[in-house]
């Protein structure tokens, strides 16, 4: 009771006029959001990384998620999606209120490391993310790839399959996952010479709550630019993070981790012009499509667009 009288004092504290609610689908709080925006008349903003409905295996709890997805898509003003897959799975209506915005990552305040630097490492790809059973096949493929090349596969995951893949393959070397994303960052920065960003090649091999990646777009690729190191982007061609690597120039993409194609990029890297050459499109990357501030910007141009610029917030 004194929760509910303080949410509602709180927001007979703010103006009539001026507000947008912003909330996110995966959360039973967005319906409270949008309660709030429809008897306010406020609109309301809604960001949407992941498909909550996919994730959840109960067909009694799915009934629920699909009713709320569909109530609070119905009440949004404006919905972020991060990927084309996500929209196209809500609604026909509320589609027209999408913009996909990419995730947000941090700026970690790292510079990004000179060939100086990172040759006396050699080739060591690292991986910051989670292991989870089906994804482990595709990892083992790549470490076989870069044992051809005298490379190693650096791993930052969850502590019982760190235990498990800690030189599960000679050149194969884990690592639990560490204190923050800033000490992780600091870490592949400083002992890596690429980062691996990578979904299942196949999702059908993967538990069914793990095939929401499918419409995902991966935050730790906007995370992973910020760094400036080259990329390995490695998943499947019809999947969002596929169709990005696609439609993207040049982009260091593999649907294929057996391929010559792969062999050819990873001795590419082993050498000056080639690793700068990767860097350089890392870090136009990071400095336009994934800039932290470009992101932002376009976020505060929908918040603009939908009340002025003199915009009071609640987030939720």
């Amino acid at each position: 009771m004194l929760e509910r009288q303080h949410l509602r004092s709180t927001l007979d504290a703010l103006p009539a006029q001026g507000v947008v609610v912003v909330t996110q689908f995966w959360d039973d709080i967005s319906v409270l959001a949008a309660s709030i925006a429809h008897r306010r008349g406020w609109p309301l903003g809604v960001f949407h990384h992941d498909d909550e409905i996919g994730w959840e295996p109960d067909p009694r709890l799915q009934g629920y998620l699909h009713w709320k997805s569909a109530r609070v898509a119905a009440t949004a003003a404006r919905i972020w999606p991060v990927s084309q897959k996500l929209v196209a799975q809500l609604p026909p209506a509320a589609q027209p209120k999408c913009r996909v915005l990419r995730p947000l990552p941090g700026s970690f305040g790292i510079p990004a490391p000179q060939w100086s630097e990172v040759e006396p490492r050699g080739l060591r790809i690292g991986y910051a993310g989670k292991t989870y059973g089906g994804f482990q096949p595709l990892l083992r493929t790549l470490a076989d790839r870069l044992a051809a090349h005298g490379g190693t596969l650096e791993l930052i995951t969850d502590p019982e399959n760190a235990q498990k893949l800690h030189q599960s393959q000679p050149n194969v070397y884990a690592r639990p996952f560490m204190p923050s994303q800033q000490a992780a960052a600091a870490w592949l920065r400083d002992h890596c010479s690429a980062v691996l960003i990578a979904h299942p090649l196949d999702f059908s091999t993967v538990s069914p709550r793990w095939q929401i990646l499918r419409s995902s777009f991966p935050s730790k690729l906007p995370e992973a630019a910020q760094l400036g190191l080259p990329l390995l982007l490695v998943g499947e061609s019809d999947s969002a993070f596929g169709e990005w690597a696609l439609s993207t120039p040049r982009a260091p993409y593999f649907s294929d981790p057996t391929s010559t194609v792969l062999d050819r990029y990873l001795t590419q890297l082993g050498t000056r012009e080639g690793w700068q050459q990767a860097s350089a499109w890392t870090q136009r990357l990071a400095a336009n499509e994934f800039s932290p501030s470009n992101i932002h910007a376009a976020w505060e141009a929908d918040l603009d667009e939908l009340l002025g610029p003199d915009t009071a917030t609640i987030f939720r």
